[in-house]
């Protein structure tokens, strides 16, 4: 995996809470048990969690070696990153530790010369503007498939996606491919 094999790297602030992207350090059910009550990841299951850090840099923010505190980029480590996952648990916030966290992950080293960063948010719009996060200047641009219910089983989630599948399988090309 690229980027594992870096020295990790450690940020400690005024009031001694330590952000680190060493993976030894992640307290991966305390991840679990924060990103399963979020607003964008509910009901998701721990080996989804697992799989997403280890696929990713991961930040975590400790109070006392006690996580308290997550983000991570999903990254190609040389010119794009999508900031995801980011939380500081609700008995702390209000302290200035989700401005920490950011501030760390944006000082990871070559992250300055990555064309984009990308992040997707409803609920800390203007912790991310203070970095420098705007609205696409061009939203057509982007593009998604978005499943808010993939992890809870929505039978809605399931009966929209049967939709949509019939929906493209009608619109492709009945040719058959060259072989040229």
């Amino acid at each position: 995996m690229p980027g594992q094999s870096i020295q990790p790297l450690e940020w400690r602030n005024e009031s001694g809470f330590l952000v680190s992207t060493d993976r030894e350090l992640l307290q991966r059910d305390r991840i679990h048990a924060a990103l399963t009550v979020s607003t964008w990841s509910p009901g998701i299951d721990p080996e989804t969690v697992n799989r997403a850090i280890d696929h990713s840099l991961c930040f975590g923010l400790y109070r006392d070696g006690v996580q308290v505190g997550f983000g991570r980029f999903i990254t190609d480590y040389a010119t794009f990153a999508y900031m995801a996952d980011v939380y500081v648990d609700p008995t702390l916030r209000g302290q200035g530790l989700g401005r920490f966290l950011v501030d760390c992950m944006l000082r990871y080293p070559g992250i300055e010369r990555y064309r984009r960063l990308l992040l997707a948010t409803t609920t800390a719009a203007w912790l991310y503007q203070k970095f420098g996060f705007e609205p696409p200047a061009n939203p057509s641009l982007f593009w998604q498939i978005n499943r808010p219910n993939v992890y809870t089983g929505s039978s809605q989630c399931r009966a929209n996606a049967s939709a949509e599948d019939a929906k493209s399988t009608a619109a492709l090309p009945t040719a058959a491919p060259s072989t040229k």
